[in-house]
């Protein structure tokens, strides 16, 4: 319809999701979605068409609150104050390299927040830390205990960095500690993403 139109070519596309799904792909893993901050369930597409830009895929981590601030950049509209980073500079067709590796370092040196909460049928409360470099801490607060994995080697989260590379994984304890703090003390926590 866009083409017959002559539009495609001006034409903006996003497609993506709100959420991913859970197919008991882990041992002791639920159906559907909503039942916690693994992988599968928080990870969607992200397919964007930008007008007289070629296409490109990009392996950093990324996440849905990129999504205002990259439209808006694109479209000529200013995307201050908002929560999440343009994703402009990582499409082909930029000026120069330059704004591609920057927009890299900024995705890989910030941390992004996920969080299951407890519901009436369904008493796990977890949340999650994810480094924009692949690094993920995984906190269970009704179990006590948390887990971390390096999602560039382990997508499907079953090597725990807390048994094989302790080190590795205290590195994002913190932040979640600081991300709980502010949550429960009723502070925005939102902020965190830029970090």
């Amino acid at each position: 319809a866009l083409k017959a139109q002559g539009r495609y070519e001006d034409t903006l596309i996003v497609i993506t999701s709100d959420h991913g799904e859970s197919f008991k792909d882990r041992r002791g893993g639920k159906l559907f979605h909503g039942r916690s901050v693994h992988w599968e369930e928080l990870h969607v597409p992200l397919l964007i068409r930008a007008p007289k830009r070629a296409g490109a895929e990009h392996p950093s981590f990324v996440g849905l609150v990129d999504i205002a601030p990259t439209l808006l950049e694109l479209t000529g509209l200013p995307s201050e104050g908002l929560s999440g980073h343009s994703l402009r500079g990582l499409f082909s067709g930029e000026a120069d390299d330059s704004a591609q590796r920057t927009a890299r370092a900024k995705l890989e040196a910030r941390v992004f927040f996920s969080e299951q909460l407890p519901y009436p049928s369904y008493s796990v409360h977890q949340v999650a830390a994810t480094r924009g470099d692949g690094l993920k801490l995984i906190q269970d607060l009704t179990l006590r205990r948390s887990k971390a994995y390096q999602l560039n080697t382990d997508i499907r989260e079953q090597r725990d960095l807390f048994k094989r590379d302790p080190a590795a994984a205290k590195a994002l304890f913190a932040y979640s500690i600081f991300y709980l703090f502010l949550l429960f003390a009723g502070l925005p926590a939102d902020k965190l993403i830029g970090i």
